[in-house]
């Protein structure tokens, strides 16, 4: 199969579950044929579908969580804008941070631990990452993240967004991951997680 099929009928699927109703051609330059430039300007135009159910969960999740940013992790350029979308259309932040190599966000953290006053304006409360990268896996973030001291005693969420459910579920709880969405990303998804780590507090 052409590469570039390949990645439009990926592009299709992930847009049929995020209930987009988008042009055929629009979906050939989400997919990559054109580059990411036109992928970016499709995606923010006016295609979005406009469903009262999603519209729904989004005027209840903007009521129910605020978090001051929020930090998408992924090596995939499609999917990182696929889940900033998601995040957008909840309306539970008036910051994203988005980022394909994880060491960078490691990078981004330790900054408050030498800043420490900046941390409740701007540091992070929810990341949501993804496991299958090339630089580190999102379990070798993990690792890492839980060797930070500084956060022991912050509230910072991290959800896991990969595509290796159900197998690395219990793995992935067991680093301290507060839970596993499979991929793709939907609204329903997040709040749905959000709403058990709500529980548990």
């Amino acid at each position: 199969m052409n590469k570039h099929v390949k990645k439009y009928k990926v592009t299709l699927n992930l847009l049929r579950h995020l209930k987009w109703q988008v042009p055929k051609p629009l979906i050939a330059i989400l997919a990559g044929t054109f580059g990411l430039r036109s992928e970016e300007r499709a995606l923010r135009s006016n295609y979005f579908e406009n469903s009262t159910k999603l519209n729904s969960f989004s005027n209840n999740a903007q009521h129910m969580f605020k978090f001051k940013t929020i930090i998408i992790i992924d090596d995939n350029e499609i999917d990182i804008i696929i889940n900033k979308k998601v995040v957008e259309h909840l309306n539970i932040t008036g910051n994203i941070q988005t980022f394909s190599n994880p060491i960078k966000v490691l990078e981004y953290l330790k900054f408050f631990q030498r800043n420490e006053s900046y941390f409740n304006v701007i540091a992070p409360a929810l990341i949501l990452i993804d496991n299958k990268m090339p630089i580190m896996t999102g379990f070798e973030f993990l690792d890492e993240f839980n060797g930070l001291t500084f956060f022991e005693q912050k509230q910072i969420d991290i959800l896991m967004v990969s595509s290796d459910y159900p197998t690395q579920i219990e793995k992935a709880i067991n680093k301290k991951c507060c839970g596993y969405i499979e991929k793709p990303l939907t609204s329903m998804k997040l709040l749905n997680q959000l709403e058990n780590i709500n529980g548990k507090k």
